[in-house]
This record gives C-alpha cells, sequence and structure tokens, in this order.
C-alpha cells in the first residue's frame, strides 16, 4: 500500500514538472502585450520614449498608421507628439511595436469609438 502512495505521488509530481515546462514554453510566445496611447518623446535610433518612462523600439516591419488606419512611412513618426502604440512586451520591460498610430491630440475614453484601432487593455 505504501508503494503505491509512492508511484502515485510521484507520478503526480512528474506529471506536473512535465505541465510547467509545456506552460513555460507557451508563456514564451505569447508575451504580455502593450496598448497604449501617449506622448511620444526623446527620440533615438531604436526608437522613442513613451509617457517618458516606456522604452518603444521601431523596428523595420513596425508599421506606422494615421489616426483613420492609413498606412505611413516610419518618417512620419519623427517629431510626431501624441501615439497609440501596439506590440509585444520584451523581457526587460520595453515594448517591441508592430504598429504605431499617430493621434492628433489625447484620445479620451468617450472619444476612442472614433479611433476603431484603439483597444482597451
Amino acid at each position: 500500500m505504501v508503494i503505491y502512495k509512492k508511484i502515485k505521488i510521484a507520478g503526480f509530481i512528474a506529471f506536473l514538472v512535465l505541465l510547467s515546462s509545456f506552460s513555460a514554453a507557451f508563456a514564451e510566445d505569447n508575451k504580455p502585450y502593450y496598448l497604449a496611447q501617449g506622448v511620444a518623446s526623446m527620440e533615438t535610433v531604436e526608437g522613442f520614449t513613451l509617457n517618458e518612462h516606456v522604452k518603444v523600439f521601431v523596428f523595420s516591419d513596425t508599421k506606422v498608421f494615421s489616426s483613420s488606419e492609413k498606412e505611413l512611412p516610419q518618417g512620419d513618426l519623427k517629431g510626431h507628439k501624441w501615439v497609440y502604440v501596439e506590440g509585444p512586451i520584451d523581457s526587460y520591460g520595453n515594448v517591441e511595436a508592430k504598429s504605431i498610430y499617430l493621434l492628433p491630440n489625447y484620445i479620451k475614453v468617450d472619444e476612442r469609438s472614433e479611433y476603431p484601432f484603439m483597444k482597451t487593455p
């Protein structure tokens, strides 16, 4: 009877270890996603700082759009103040921008229906 309990416990522990390895791999592929609007400042070669504390990296495959969802060249991002950023968060808390929307100003909650790309985080 004691041997049966030990085998059962060892099997349960092996199952938990196997399950945790699957969940770790799953979490690696599905990074947390960043969705926010704010003020772009401190432009660098790699990107810019959003809201004075979030580093946003802009890559060659990052898409830039107008507030009417028209695709724009990345050069239009330079010097623009209000933006909405979408992208995964890396292990350091920086955002790897997938899409950036150039906004005319801060978009209030009740105005977001005019901007269908804006998702509530």
